[in-house]
């Protein structure tokens, strides 16, 4: 199956600069996405006159609930959601890069995960060790439970987990856990 139909969910508490700057990077894409819907907890007067922008508001401060409320306003045709953070700007090709990783990838892949390039994993010392809260590799579950993060990468991983604030998924392959979702 050839992607072509990215949706953007990004929540947020407000409209802020960050959120701005997410915004004005989506703006710049070489392809656009088909819908951007941002779920907002904090009441602010939106003014746009984006008509790929939705803005919808969530009763509760929560990320997890407010990407439900999102997903229940995504346009039913999406191939591909990605869900933002209110912090995670795209560099200019991101949009176009990702949708040739999805077209390149195994029928088997639902999730692929975004390249945060302003974060650098911390050096793993001795209480890292101790605790088990850090690890040399990105993306790998320890047995304490902690997720060991990734960003800055110049290749590809293979991962255990993605991180929900900087990931795409096949819609309608996580639709329906993402509505049913518990927060």
């Amino acid at each position: 199956m050839k992607y072509k139909n990215f949706g953007i969910v990004i929540t947020c508490l407000k409209y802020s600069d960050n959120l701005k700057k997410v915004l004005f990077s989506i703006s710049e894409q070489s392809i656009k996405p088909k819908q951007v819907v941002v779920c907002y907890s904090e009441y602010h007067k939106f003014f746009s006159n984006n008509k790929l922008i939705k803005y919808v508001k969530s009763k509760y401060k929560n990320q997890v609930y407010q990407r439900k409320v999102a997903v229940n306003n995504i346009d039913k045709k999406i191939d591909i959601l990605i869900q933002l953070d209110d912090k995670i700007q795209l560099q200019k090709n991101c949009l176009y890069n990702l949708l040739n990783e999805w077209n390149c990838s195994e029928k088997k892949v639902v999730g692929i995960g975004l390249n945060c390039i302003n974060f650098d994993k911390p050096s793993k010392g001795f209480l890292h060790k101790l605790l088990l809260i850090n690890s040399n590799t990105y993306g790998e579950v320890l047995r304490s439970g902690y997720p060991v993060g990734w960003g800055n990468i110049s290749k590809n991983y293979r991962s255990q987990w993605l991180n929900g604030g900087m990931v795409s998924w096949k819609y309608k392959s996580i639709k329906q856990k993402i509505k049913n979702r518990k927060f």
